[in-house]
Parts: structure tokens; C-alpha cells; sequence
């Protein structure tokens, strides 16, 4: 594929992506904002979904300017070295939005891992080394590129250093989430342990990130094999330019997901409740109801169901 067919074929890829990613961010604030559970807003992942619609936008505009300078007044081979050419400098701007779009969502998976493992900074340690290490040599090829004769040295091998930024990106999201499932696995089974009504609140957040977390893997590795294949030839753009948008939606998807499955908990939570007030009025059940608050399976533990109630709402707030 010709590289000025590949950039624009892109471009309409990229916003039919950014369309869907508005959506879900104005979702993703809706949740955030007005359906919080209880809990304080959570400014940090409020100003991250702001940035990265921002970024976005950005992006689409970029490559929107850069289609119509490149298809207009050029014909065909020079369209196709200018596009070529990551030395002009709203081309050097365009990768730059894109690596920070990539770090940003580093970023955000391991502060939530963060957050859930009850603020433990030993656990991010590696994925936020690799998160770092592949921030510095991205931005190490946009400055070579700008600085040609210092750099060289990068610019001789683009493909090994490109390899290199993109792996260790998906290290690090790799590590975060694998984290973040586990931990709530964990809780899932302290919960299910001392209420049965409490079976199954956490799995589907865990699935929920599981599959974000899969979805950006996937994304990276069709990166990563097709950077190695095609030399950033053929369809790299085409890859390259859902990058931004498609981080996005995974960050706002898991937002607008756990919302609503939160919304669904606390449906059950509330028919739940009218049935139990129902239930006192049934002669015998009070009775009953007592005998299973004394059994000594559930006299023992150290806490109530109403304590493990708040920590799960913490943990879900945690997540989102």
C-alpha cells in the first residue's frame, strides 16, 4: 500500500474511532462526576479523561491539516515525500501527540494499580521503569529526527528503537493489569467467604479490565509486528493513527463499563432490601434470620458485611 493511500485511509479510521471515543468520555465524565457512589471526585482520572480528549483532538486536526497540505497542492510523488518526511515539524508534532497519548496510558493503568493495591510503591516499580524507559527513547527518535546529525546514531536503526518503545509499553501495561486483576480476584474471594449476597460484585469489574487490558495488548502487537514487517511502509499509518483515539477508548470504556455495572449492583442491593423488609413480617423468619447472624462461621470473623460493603465501594471507586 502507497504511503499517501495507507496516511489517508487512516485519517478515516481515526475519526470514526475519535466519534465513538467522544461518546464514551462523555460517559466516562458522567460517571466520574454524577455517579460516583458515595465517594470524593476523583480528580485525577476526571483531568486525565479531559487531557486525553484534548490530545485527540489534537490529533485529528494535525492529521486532517497534514492530508489536505499533502493532497492539494501536490502531486503524487511529492504528496508522498512529504508525508514521508518525519522531519517537517507538524509531522514531529503528530508523533509526538501519539507518544504521549501511549504514556498517558501507561500512566493511568499503573496509578490504578497503584490505588488497589492500597497505594504499594514496590509493586509499580517495573512496570513504571519500563513506562519511563520507553517515554525517554520516544521522544529520543522525535528529537533525532529533528536533529539529524546528532542523531544519528538512532536514526541508522528507527525499527530497533520503535521495537523497543512499544515492548516496553506493553510490559508495563501487561504487569498493571495482570496486578489489578489479581488483587481483585483476591477481594472477590474474602467477600464471597463471609456473604453470599456479595458473590460475584467483583468479577465483573475484574473481567472489565481484563478485557481492556487485552484489547490494548492486542493493539500494541499488531503495532509491533507490523513495524517489524513493513519498516514503516505500507499500513503503519493506518495503525499508527487509531493509536490516540483507541487509547481512549479503552480508559473511558472501563470507566462507562464499571458504572454500569455499578448501577446494576445497586438495583439488586435495593430489591434486595424491599425483599427483607417483606421477609419481617413472615412469623418464624426473624427467628431464623437470628440463628444464621450467631453461626459461628460468621459470629468469628473480624468484621461485618456492612464494613466489607464500604471496602468494596472503595475499591470499586478505586478502579474507575
Amino acid at each position: 500500500m502507497q504511503t499517501d493511500t495507507a496516511e489517508l485511509a487512516g485519517l478515516v479510521l481515526e475519526a470514526v474511532l475519535y466519534g465513538i471515543f467522544c461518546v464514551l468520555t462523555v460517559g466516562a465524565l458522567y460517571v466520574l462526576v454524577y455517579r460516583r457512589m458515595g465517594s470524593p471526585l476523583n480528580a485525577p482520572l476526571i483531568l486525565t479523561s479531559i487531557l486525553m480528549f484534548l490530545l485527540a483532538t489534537t490529533q485529528i486536526i494535525i492529521d486532517t491539516a497534514t492530508i489536505f497540505d499533502a493532497f492539494i497542492p501536490l502531486n503524487r510523488p511529492n504528496r508522498q515525500a512529504r508525508l514521508a518526511n518525519i522531519s517537517i515539524p507538524i509531522n514531529a508534532t503528530k508523533r509526538a501527540i501519539f507518544f504521549a497519548m501511549m504514556i498517558l496510558g501507561d500512566v493511568i493503568a499503573i496509578y490504578r494499580c497503584f490505588i488497589v493495591w492500597a497505594r504499594n510503591w514496590w509493586l509499580i516499580v517495573i512496570p513504571s521503569i519500563c513506562s519511563l524507559i520507553s517515554a525517554i527513547l520516544a521522544y529520543m527518535t522525535i528529537w533525532a529526527t529533528q536533529h539529524r546529525t546528532a542523531g544519528m546514531f538512532i536514526l541508522k536503526t528507527p525499527w530497533t528503537y520503535g521495537t523497543a518503545i512499544f515492548t516496553l509499553s506493553l510490559v508495563a501495561n501487561a504487569i498493571a493489569t495482570s496486578l489489578i486483576a489479581y488483587r481483585i480476584w483476591k477481594n472477590e474471594g474474602q467477600f464471597t467467604l463471609v456473604a453470599n449476597t456479595r458473590r460475584g460484585r467483583l468479577l465483573p469489574i475484574a473481567r472489565i479490565i481484563i478485557e481492556s487490558g487485552l484489547l490494548n495488548t492486542a493493539y500494541l502487537v499488531v503495532y509491533i509486528t507490523v513495524l517489524q514487517v513493513q519498516k514503516g511502509k505500507g499500513s503503519l499509518p493506518i495503525v499508527a493513527d487509531m493509536a490516540s483515539p483507541l487509547v481512549g477508548i479503552i480508559f473511558s470504556l472501563v470507566i462507562v463499563r464499571v458504572g454500569l455495572n455499578s448501577a446494576k449492583e445497586t438495583m439488586y442491593g435495593t430489591q434486595l432490601s424491599s425483599l427483607r423488609v417483606k421477609r419481617r413480617h413472615v412469623p418464624g423468619l426473624d427467628q431464623v434470620s437470628a440463628t444464621s447472624r450467631s453461626h459461628p462461621l460468621t459470629s468469628s470473623l473480624p468484621y461485618s458485611n456492612d464494613t466489607l460493603s464500604i471496602g468494596f465501594d472503595k475499591l470499586q471507586g478505586n478502579v474507575v
